[in-house]
Order: structure tokens, then sequence, then C-alpha cells
């Protein structure tokens, strides 16, 4: 949903988040050039399907010409037991 050199900087954009009820987690990530900056995402989706048709809604909601990527993680690690 949004890239930041500072996770602070996307307070209005995780409030806005909160308001239409959508989870989110920052992740750390690091550019070619050795920069780090805070990824906002949105979802988990089981399929790039799903993930694209909330895409286009979550972009809807957020409005303002606001663009909304998706970008497929490596799912989580699975807990051992």
């Amino acid at each position: 949903v949004g890239l930041f050199t500072q996770q602070a900087q996307a307070g209005e954009l995780t409030g806005r988040l909160t308001e239409l009820h959508q989870n989110y987690q920052f992740l750390q990530v690091r550019d070619s050039a050795g920069q780090q900056w805070a990824l906002l995402a949105v979802g988990e989706y089981a399929a790039l399907d799903a993930a694209r048709r909330a895409q286009y809604a979550l972009a809807q909601q957020l409005g303002g010409g606001h663009q909304v990527s998706v970008v497929v993680l490596p799912p989580k690690p699975k807990k051992a037991g």
C-alpha cells in the first residue's frame, strides 16, 4: 500500500486502513543501494486473483488516486510441531 523511509510517516494511511477494517503490517526492506524502507502491506490472500480483486477494491476505498500494488511475498514459515 505504501513505502516509507520511516514507519511514522504512514500515520495518516494506517489510520485510514484502520477505519476501513483492513489488517496491515510493516515489513522492513532494503533496496539495492542499501536504503532501508518500511513497506506497508495489507492482507494475506490464498491466491493471486483474490489479491488483485482486493487491490482494486482497496484503491477505490482509499480514493484520491491512491495507487495500490500487489506484491507477492513468500509464505510465512510454518510453525514446528
